[in-house]
């Protein structure tokens, strides 16, 4: 019988130590889904011409997305020739390009070759002789969490 009731109020000192007196709820991170970020004016772009021939990486830089708490989040680049970005359809191929290399971190140092041959990529369709001086490109970034099953958002500067 001592037994019985030594387990007994040991169970209840138990149960008193994993209650709380008030609710935790307040400082819990709430999971947003953002609705942009912006991809920032690239530096060291005099009027925003790169030198892609004799330059090894051009610098890119954004502000995160906000998802309510610091998320690790992937960024990738995609390129076009124009302004206008328009999806792949059952009628008609997209018009920009993703480079291959993914980056971690809102400051990206993008191998220009890489670049490069993806406008050279871009352009050879049109069977035109690339132009040996200046080709605009219109940068685009892509950011998604996978980890957190959040939608993917794209900068739209």
């Amino acid at each position: 019988m001592k037994k019985i009731f030594n387990i007994l109020l040991l169970a209840v000192f138990t149960l008193s130590v994993f209650t709380a007196c008030e609710k935790d709820d307040d400082s819990n991170p709430v999971l947003k889904e953002p609705t942009t970020f912006s991809l920032n004016l690239p530096p060291y772009a005099a009027n925003n011409i790169y030198d892609l021939k004799n330059a090894k990486t051009v610098e890119l830089t954004c502000s995160q997305p906000d998802y309510g708490f610091p998320a690790a989040t992937t960024y990738s680049v995609q390129v076009a020739l124009n302004s206008e970005f328009t999806e792949k359809t059952e009628e008609s191929e997209a018009n920009y390009t993703e480079l291959t290399t993914t980056y971690s971190t809102a400051k990206m140092d993008v191998v220009a070759s890489e670049l490069n041959t993806a406008i050279i990529e871009l352009w050879l369709p049109r069977l035109e002789p690339i132009p040996s001086k200046i080709t605009r490109g219109f940068l685009w970034l892509y950011a998604s969490t996978r980890r957190y099953l959040m939608p993917i958002i794209i900068s739209y500067s």
